[in-house]
């Protein structure tokens, strides 16, 4: 691409280039008005935003004697540019560089965009324009998304998207700045309702719903941009003192879990009135699809675990004779340590651990669903001298073997839930350094091939100090085989990993949770 652009002082001096031909003077034109030309720029760039993906063009530019009195300004601008916000504001050009090289991390919106180069003749006043067209994409529909705590104990999030990059905070990237507060949860949204501000209609999307202490937010999976957060996510604003755990989908609408009750609605704009049930929710709940919707939660202020049908009606958790509830209830002195769901082997059942903080026994609790309800099938007390009793993190395998994982001791074990012994067998994962500490694991899976290639991963993670690395493992029975996949490094401690792939959205909003994990 080649643009010159004359300036009017250019043109008088041509002028009078021409009467000299005239002149007998020869010198009158040693030091002529510089001619600014522009080329090496290409007419289209493709850029992913947010992972690290760098615009760097080397124009060669002409300029002539006055070199050094060059100024050279690199913009983006978009349909939007020049427009009035509703604030009244008018929408500026996005400069991305001051020097003729570019050299720019992608972190804009995906879209749209005119990349504009002027370089000026700061002495004569001339001046050049060029210019490219660049397309702007994410990889945000689909990948691995890692909460993490950040040193200062704020809220961050990772993604490694299906190409294998790594994209560090993007809280930070676009939000400017951490969600503040500790992690509290990370879970995937399919079909969520929302007014989309560009254009004042109803929308629905997918997404990822983040959670800290503190804080809240729904972040679309086009561009990861917060559509929903404390100002309206509920018809009346939302005290600072309430912790939203999460948003989910049933088989009627959709539902939300704070720290102070249920929440449902059917559509329209997304947002939530007041509670259906004052219920005390935590972190530790997850869904029975196979039941229509019905799943179970822990009670954090009640100190007990409550099952809830399809309608949201939450009731205290009993056996299948409606008895059971001294074991389940009032629970003084408990608290959760985990909360999961599985269907390996096709039975549908969850899982709770409890400790008892007093003596610091520790109890499994494993529930059956059916369309009637939820029901507590069995409580075991764990072998105090078991790695299940002492373990540091848990995790479940939701789809191909019947193990509760348990990071204990910096080392990986699995307890088989299906015999009567409750075995453990310790999991050796290949490739990681004997010198790292084990003290996190997750089960993450993709079974849909319509949707993206099925996979079944084991994830472990390990932490030195303030750096955390995740190895990706391909499975067989639950197990890993051979060296990892993937391995990442990062900055943060891992509190929860999830996989979303938001090429359909059907597989929350209809029951199709064979597709993937999203409890643990």
């Amino acid at each position: 691409m080649k643009k010159k652009i004359f300036s009017f002082a250019l043109m008088c001096s041509l002028m009078l280039l021409v009467s000299s031909c005239f002149d007998d003077d020869s010198t009158a034109w040693e030091n002529p008005v510089t001619r600014i030309t522009i080329d090496g720029i290409e007419s289209a760039y493709e850029k992913t935003a947010y992972v690290n993906d760098r615009l760097q063009i080397h124009p060669v530019v002409e300029t002539g004697p006055s070199d050094d009195k060059i100024q050279y300004k690199w913009i983006l601008i978009n349909e939007k540019t020049g427009t009035t916000t509703a604030q009244g504001d008018t929408i500026q050009p996005i400069e991305i560089g001051t020097t003729k090289d570019l050299d720019y991390e992608v972190n804009v919106a995906p879209g749209k965009y005119q990349i504009r180069l002027s370089v000026t003749d700061t002495i004569t006043g001339n001046a050049a324009l060029a210019y490219a067209m660049l397309t702007v994409q994410t990889n945000f529909s689909k990948g691995f998304y890692i909460l993490k705590e950040t040193a200062d104990g704020n809220t961050e999030l990772d993604e490694l998207d299906f190409t294998w990059n790594l994209a560090e905070n993007l809280l930070t990237k676009i939000d400017g700045q951490p969600m503040p507060g500790k992690p509290a949860n990370l879970c995937q949204m399919y079909d969520q309702n929302y007014i989309n501000q560009d254009n004042d209609e109803v929308e629905a999307t997918n997404g990822l719903i983040i959670s800290s202490e503190k804080d809240f937010g729904f972040y679309r999976s086009t561009d990861m941009k917060r559509i929903l957060d404390r100002t309206n996510i509920f018809f009346d604003d939302s005290s600072t003192d309430e912790v939203i755990y999460g948003t989910f989908a049933s088989s009627f609408n959709a539902m939300l879990i704070s720290s102070k009750g249920f929440y449902s609605f059917s559509g329209g704009t997304g947002q939530f009135g007041m509670p259906d049930v004052e219920c005390n929710g935590s972190p530790y709940y997850y869904i029975d699809f196979a039941a229509d919707g019905g799943g179970a939660y822990w009670n954090p202020t009640t100190h007990g675990i409550y099952a809830f049908d399809y309608l949201l009606n939450p009731y205290p958790l009993t056996d299948a004779t409606m008895g059971g509830e001294d074991i389940t209830q009032n629970l003084t002195n408990y608290d959760c340590l985990h909360c999961s769901y599985s269907y390996a082997a096709w039975t549908e059942r969850g899982y709770v651990i409890l400790r008892n903080n007093a003596n610091q026994d520790r109890y499994l609790y494993m529930i059956d669903g059916s369309f009637s309800g939820q029901y507590l099938n069995s409580r075991v007390k764990l072998d105090p001298n078991s790695h299940m009793a002492k373990a540091e993190h848990y995790a479940t395998n939701g789809s191909s073997a019947s193990y509760i994982y348990c990071a204990e001791g910096g080392k990986l074990y699995a307890c088989i839930t299906n015999t009567g012994d409750f075995s453990e067998v310790e999991i050796k994962p290949e490739g990681i350094p004997s010198g790292e500490y084990i003290n996190f694991v997750v089960n993450q899976f993709w079974d849909d091939d319509t949707s993206g290639t099925p996979f079944n991963y084991l994830i472990v993670g390990t932490q030195s100090g303030n750096n955390y690395k995740l190895y990706l493992y391909e499975t067989n029975g639950g197990a890993p085989v051979g060296k990892p996949v993937k391995t990442v490094e990062g900055t943060g401690k891992v509190c929860k990993v999830r996989y979303l792939n938001s090429t359909s959205s059907l597989y929350m909003k209809y029951g199709f949770y064979y597709a993937f994990s999203a409890y643990d």
